[in-house]
């Protein structure tokens, strides 16, 4: 090396850089060569031959059947190309990978299923469940040497998202077969069903529609069962790429549970990329009640005919009425007959369980069964409790004992019922309800000076902006039919004066007075525990029907939408309900509440389930009490079908007592073609977070022979140990050679050698 050195730097005709150049070289080769007198050895870590295991699964689910285009083969068709070869003499990217390291085949559906060969994938699969799939084969492969997982899938899972970086996962490694959207498609996205208090159509579904390369389509809505005319059809038109919003408002045929299915449709269904999306099962219900209100009255009127008569319109409904005809008297000894006490006007009549005496009030039981309201008013949580709304009209506070006043609070606050305050000349402060607990059951704050009398009727009625928006209040559809009806609306004459409107209360009309201008609230609602409390301070609402022929079904109507706003969320003492879980889960807990007289948990209930699926078949269960929550009862049902499903509960008492429940029914309905195919992409935002999570990559279809290589650069369970001496590398005697003929090109170039 120091000769070397002093011959360069001796040679002046060669410049400064290429002398460098060139010792550096020949220092280098000399170095190499160096290196093999010193035998090192290259030491590296290698799988362990068949020893590490390699999952590779297969997505079997149906929404792989989606051609991108017409002339390209489906998803489905490409993955089963990749993974398997009819022709044996043709090998996989999967026989690369088995010639390293032990390879276990599953499809992934609803659930994992071990395969023999890929030859048996069928896409036939109802779900999706990639996340759940996943979570099961690091359990089923947890303690063993699994080393990488391959999954070839679309991406588009019908579970719910779960982290799977807490598990015991090695890298995934994601291959997309396909890698766009399709063309043409036409697809219903969500659907949402509200139950509104509008008579004339209280079901709305709403439908999101979304649309590639269609510029209109017709979307219908059937009763299940019916394919000839639709309830409901709408012509929908799209722009590009777009979403629309479709509405269907109608009214069921039917109380209870009924099914309706969603069709979209265009004028060339064959070039669609699937047709699974275009329809859809729906499960409508429509309160069946009874609901049981009882209405109290101060005296015979008006209102009480036309309130009876609405509600006599709608099977939902049970009236039961108090009317009083008579108030109490002081109390005093009656000097009569000797050892009569009663009241006179009753003698000679058999009225020995009626016969009111002169400190009370004379009253009479109207559309009534048995012996129901025999006694008044109830005083007890059990008498009052089967109704869902009370309306008091026209009846002063003092009508109510400080008991039976503060049972009405309970009934609201506890129970969840509904109370309706009616104007009238002992109504609100007239009737001394600032002095009672009425005073905090009331959505107003009194004032003094009700029940005003107008000249010539020139109380107007008017609806508030928030009133407006509310289907139960609004007689029109429309707006501006709205306000043209409240203009030709008949006015009234009496209305009891209130100071405000409480905080958290809801104003929702006012009456004008003409000849004033003063502006006074006419009806309110507010929230109150569990229930609800409206104040309508008009005290002749029957005024209304009178001025045309028309307006008397108006106010019939309000009368039914105003009780169906106040008694639909009111509880049952017995309800159910169906938790779906995710949505293409096919198990369904059915919850069923049990509550006694007095709306505390029961606990010794015995309840009966029963079940018809789509089909038509019949099946019957019990549920059992829950463990945690009284009054709680479970039962699970397995669905396999698509469809409506309807489930009926009957209760019965375990000491088989006295208290009775009416059957309660719900439904749902299962579509899982919906979920399916909600995406037609390739969801590769799923791909990412799974990769990220694991380590592992997104592999192209074009690159899954690079796979073997990516596997076995990862840290695998089995490994073993290669050593190779460094000086039987052909690398090395290369780069030594190398670098002599470099230094040696160097000298030559410049006529040194």
């Amino acid at each position: 090396m120091a000769l070397l050195c002093y011959t360069y730097v001796k040679t002046k005709s060669l410049p400064l850089g290429k002398r460098i150049a060139a010792i550096g070289l020949k220092l280098l080769g000399l170095a190499l060569l160096a290196l093999c007198l010193l035998e090192l050895t290259w030491i590296q870590s290698i799988p362990k031959a068949g020893k590490n295991i390699v999952a590779i699964v297969a997505d079997n689910s149906r929404s792989l059947s989606v051609k991108e285009s017409p002339s390209e083969n489906s998803r489905a068709e490409q993955l089963r190309e990749l993974l398997h070869s009819d022709n044996p003499s043709t090998s996989t990217f999967v026989d690369h990978i088995e010639s390293q390291f032990q390879v276990r085949r599953f499809a992934l559906d609803s659930k994992l299923t071990p395969l023999a060969s890929f030859g048996e994938l069928d896409q036939a699969g109802p779900a999706s469940r990639l996340n759940s799939g996943l979570s099961d084969l690091a359990n089923r492969y947890d303690g063993q040497p699994l080393s990488a997982v391959v999954i070839l899938t679309d991406g588009n899972h019908t579970d719910a998202a779960i982290d799977l970086s807490s598990a015991s996962l090695p890298p995934v490694f994601v291959v997309h077969p396909g890698g766009g959207m399709p063309s043409k498609d036409l697809a219903i996205g969500t659907v949402l069903i509200t139950e509104s208090a509008f008579e004339d159509s209280p079901i709305t579904v709403e439908v999101h529609l979304t649309s590639r390369g269609y510029p209109q389509a017709t979307a219908s809505l059937y009763r299940q069962g019916e394919a000839t005319e639709p309830v409901a059809s709408q012509l929908v038109r799209f722009e590009g790429e777009s979403s629309k919003k479709v509405r269907f408002t109608f009214r069921p045929t039917q109380l209870g549970v009924s099914f309706y299915r969603i069709e979209v449709a265009t004028d060339a269904p064959e070039t669609e990329a699937t047709l699974a999306n275009n329809e859809r099962i729906i499960a409508v219900e429509q309160n069946t009640g009874p609901h049981r209100i009882l209405y109290l009255s101060g005296r015979p009127n008006w209102d009480f005919k036309f309130f009876r008569r609405a509600l006599h319109q709608d099977q939902s409904f049970k009236l039961s009425a108090l009317q009083r005809i008579a108030k109490r008297e002081p109390k005093f000894q009656w000097r009569g007959r000797s050892g009569e006490e009663s009241n006179p006007l009753f003698r000679g009549f058999d009225r020995e369980d009626e016969t009111e005496g002169y400190d009370e009030p004379v009253l009479v039981r109207l559309v009534v069964q048995d012996d129901e309201l025999a006694n008044g008013f109830p005083t007890y949580a059990e008498g009052l409790y089967p109704y869902k709304a009370v309306v008091i009209d026209d009846l002063e506070a003092d009508f109510f004992t400080p008991d039976q006043q503060e049972l009405l609070e309970t009934f609201v606050a506890k129970r969840g019922g509904s109370v309706l305050f009616l104007g009238g000349s002992e109504s609100f402060a007239d009737g001394g309800y600032d002095d009672s607990l009425f005073t905090d059951l009331l959505p107003v704050y009194l004032g003094a000076g009700s029940a005003p009398v107008a000249a010539d009727h020139q109380l107007r009625m008017g609806l508030t902006r928030e009133g407006m928006l509310e289907f139960w209040l609004r007689l029109r559809q429309l707006e501006a039919q709205e306000k043209a009806r409240l203009r030709n609306m008949a006015s009234f004459t009496s209305v009891s004066q209130v100071r405000a409107t409480k905080p958290g209360a809801s104003l929702y009309a006012t009456v004008q007075n003409a000849e004033t201008g003063a502006t006074i609230p006419a009806i309110a609602v507010q929230r109150f525990g569990a229930g609800k409390v409206a104040a309508c301070m008009i005290g002749d609402m029957w005024r209304w029907g009178f001025l045309e022929p028309n307006q008397a079904n108006d106010r019939d109507k309000l009368w039914r939408q105003f009780m169906r706003h106040l008694t639909v969320d009111v509880p049952d003492r017995i309800r159910i309900q169906v938790d779906s879980g995710e949505a293409d889960s096919q198990e369904k807990q059915i919850k069923v509440w049990l509550k006694n007289e007095k709306f505390d948990p029961q606990y010794n209930g015995q309840i009966t389930l029963t079940v018809t699926d789509p089909s038509g078949e019949i099946y019957t269960f019990p549920a059992n009490p829950d463990d945690v929550e009284p009054g709680l009862y479970r039962g699970v049902f397995l669905a396999n079908q698509d469809g409506g499903y309807t489930v009926r509960a009957v209760a019965k008492p375990l000491n088989d007592g006295q208290l009775t429940w009416h059957p309660v029914e719900t439904g749902w309905a299962i579509n899982r073609d919906a979920e399916e195919y909600r995406t037609l992409g390739i969801n590769r935002a799923w791909s990412e977070q799974i990769t990220q999570q694991t380590g592992g990559q997104i592999i192209d279809a074009d690159q899954v022979d690079d796979l073997v290589d990516l596997i076995a650069s990862t840290e695998v369970p089995e490994v073993e140990i290669k050593t190779t001496p460094i000086w039987h590398t052909p690398w090395l005697l290369i780069a030594a050679i190398l670098c002599f003929v470099g230094e040696w090109a160097i000298r030559r170039n410049n006529s040194l050698a």
